[in-house]
């Protein structure tokens, strides 16, 4: 369980619509980091509720991070029109840096714990891993960990992400085929988790992609 909590942002194309995730228990009020999750193709009906999305915030409200979700321009209360990833970087940049400044502040006069130098997570389904892995790219100070769930790659110029990255994708993905992610990780030698009868949705395997997240998290890579 999470508690959600609306918010918005002023961004450059208009309103950005957001949400903030919080464990609804942790302890001793101490959260691990920040999380910022980005989802598939607005033009394609994906929004901040996406189920694989919502599957990631709990994995990371789980292991103790707050989380944040946003609608890309367009979608819902989001203002401004599609702009086909530069855009969106944009403002999943302004809506991260909201929660390594603003929100940090905020959690603190709330009696929450938090490092101001706290882990940060970014992960994004689909379309929204090309925006995440555009976001990498530009961050001075990289995150933690990418997760990177049904790679847009072959659909998207999607750039390279680190080799600690959880990427994963199923071998029946009918939208963005398994052989497309995997000519992307080969020329960047970074590795794909497959799960076996997984369509792009991942319909039925939503147990295993949480599993996936969390031993990802939970293990540190030197």
């Amino acid at each position: 369980m999470h508690i959600i909590t609306p918010f918005s942002l002023n961004g450059s194309a208009g309103n950005i619509q957001c949400n903030l995730y919080l464990p609804n228990s942790l302890i001793n009020n101490k959260l691990a980091g920040i999380a910022l999750i980005l989802h598939p193709h607005p033009l394609f009906g994906g929004t901040m509720d996406n189920k694989i999305v919502q599957t990631l915030i709990r994995c990371v409200n789980d292991l103790g991070y707050v989380a944040a979700g946003f609608n890309f321009r367009g979608v819902g209360a989001s203002e401004g029109e599609h702009d086909n990833g530069i855009g969106e970087t944009e403002d999943a940049h302004q809506v991260l840096n909201y929660m390594k400044s603003n929100l940090i502040d905020e959690l603190e006069n709330k009696n929450y714990l938090i490092d101001k130098e706290c882990d940060v997570v970014l992960g994004g389904f689909s379309f929204g891993s090309f925006v995440a892995a555009r976001l990498y790219n530009q961050l001075p100070v990289k995150p933690k960990r990418m997760l990177m769930i049904g790679t847009a790659a072959g659909k998207w110029d999607v750039p390279e992400v680190p080799q600690d990255s959880l990427i994963v994708h199923g071998d029946n993905d009918d939208v963005i085929p398994l052989s497309y992610a995997m000519e992307w990780a080969k020329k960047y030698e970074l590795p794909v988790t497959v799960v076996p009868d997984a369509g792009h949705f991942f319909h039925g395997k939503l147990l295993i992609l949480r599993q996936l997240v969390k031993q990802s998290l939970l293990y540190n890579w030197e």
